[in-house]
């Protein structure tokens, strides 16, 4: 990745002018910004706080590193301010402009010659050898193509993966073994480079500090704020669910009820179909008519009860449930002020763009050091790295061969095949009419 020396923005070639600030790059890069200096800090750090164990680059090779120690293993979440430099270093593009030979694998060349027979063997689609075929053509490309595109899509999926893991573990070697390998000379670019990403990453923590330190503060509120929260709903969920748990005892009570009053006016229908009509005082059918009437009261006043019930125990958990959701909303829209802050997005954008340069960086040494065969290929981690080398190139051609194969459908030849076919069609069609006709 490569960046302008002026304003640090990405760009695709260190080419001509910056296309954000419109400078040339043929001019002298600007001098290295100073940072804010920490209240009671020294100017410098004192020459034995500078030395580190291992082997170090020789400060004649830094140039203007000020022989820094070779030690990649900087997590720029933990690092306290007061570790930071008090200067920026130079520009990541500046160093990656004087090393072009260093290949990473964000570099690697996209583009590759795949044998025909290759091609058309995972495409699964013969060309047609006359126009009289790409009819067939077409209608076997037109079934093939939505398999195809699945196959594509898998395939880009996977290259990514493959590439993500070799770029991860690459990365992790070098930080682990840049101080064994700096001692040789052809590892300078690469040790030079990441250096030179790292200052400029802490560099970049050092001027925002005070930002950096808010979010983290922010962060640290919300997350408080959060569990207080969590407790809250717990409470107000709990409660919720035991009166959840009486609606339902309510809800099968008020069954019942409704049931037992079914069953009391269900006899007294067929009591009053046995007297043939209305049943009067003096009917041997009274006595059991007013007990029946005196059934269906009492069921009825359950039911009305329970239901009246029922519903204030539906009331008071949606209530509950509500509130849960209105937490939940609030919770939720001061999480997304603060990550939807235009300021905080622009800092941590950048700090992104510092953090993924540095391990890309860290990535060029191993991939460096795996060219220059200073890597050993017996170890563990040296059969690791091969393997997933290995495994990336062969993710990233299978991606090539299916992007190809995908290309070698002639859109023409579908075109024309779909034309004959129609037309053919066509004229079977006309034929039938006018023997029709005939007939």
């Amino acid at each position: 990745m490569l960046y302008c020396p002026y304003c640090e923005r990405p760009v695709k070639a260190l080419v001509g002018s910056c296309p954000h600030c419109r400078r040339p790059f043929a001019t002298e890069a600007p001098p290295p910004a100073a940072a804010p200096k920490a209240p009671g800090a020294p100017s410098a750090p004192p020459p034995a706080a500078r030395a580190a164990p291992g082997r170090e680059i020789p400060e004649s090779d830094l140039g203007d590193m000020g022989g820094a120690p070779v030690d990649l293993a900087f997590d720029p979440r933990t690092a306290a301010a007061d570790e930071r430099p008090r200067a920026l270093a130079p520009s990541v593009a500046r160093a990656a402009a004087e090393i072009r030979g260093i290949r990473t694998p964000s570099s690697e060349q996209e583009s590759e010659t795949f044998d025909a027979a290759e091609v058309e063997r995972l495409s699964k689609l013969a060309k047609p050898k006359g126009l009289f075929e790409t009819p067939l053509y077409a209608w076997k490309a037109m079934r093939r193509l939505p398999a195809l595109r699945t196959e594509v899509a898998a395939a880009v999926v996977e290259a990514e993966q493959s590439a993500h893991a070799r770029l991860d573990a690459m990365a992790a070697w070098g930080r682990e073994h840049a101080k064994d390998v700096a001692s040789h000379e052809a590892m300078k670019p690469a040790i030079d480079l990441a250096l030179r990403t790292r200052a400029t990453l802490e560099g970049f923590l050092a001027n925002h500090a005070a930002d950096l330190e808010k979010f983290r503060k922010d962060d640290a509120g919300l997350e408080v704020e959060g569990g207080t929260l969590r407790q809250e709903q717990g409470a107000l969920d709990t409660k919720a669910q035991a009166i959840e748990g009486e609606l339902r005892l309510r809800d099968e009570d008020l069954g019942r009820a409704v049931a037992r009053l079914r069953r009391v006016e269900i006899e007294i229908r067929n009591l009053e179909r046995l007297a043939a009509g209305p049943i009067a005082p003096s009917s041997p059918h009274a006595g059991r008519l007013a007990e029946l009437n005196d059934q269906r009261g009492k069921a009825g006043a359950d039911a009305a009860r329970l239901e009246t019930e029922a519903g204030n125990l539906r009331a008071e958990a949606k209530k509950l449930r509500d509130r849960i959701a209105e937490l939940d909303a609030q919770f939720e829209s001061k999480r997304a002020a603060l990550i939807t802050d235009p300021k905080r997005k622009r800092i941590d954008a950048e700090k992104s763009r510092h953090e993924e340069a540095l391990h890309e960086a860290a990535a060029g040494i191993a991939d460096l050091a795996m060219r220059k065969k200073l890597v050993d290929v017996e170890s563990e981690p040296g059969r690791t790295l091969q393997a997933l080398d290995a495994a990336a190139e062969a993710a990233r051609r299978s991606r090539l061969l299916h992007e190809a194969a995908l290309a070698s459908i002639d859109r023409k030849d579908l075109v024309r095949g779909g034309a004959l076919a129609g037309g053919a069609l066509l004229l079977v069609i006309l034929l039938l009419v006018l023997l029709k006709i005939a007939l």
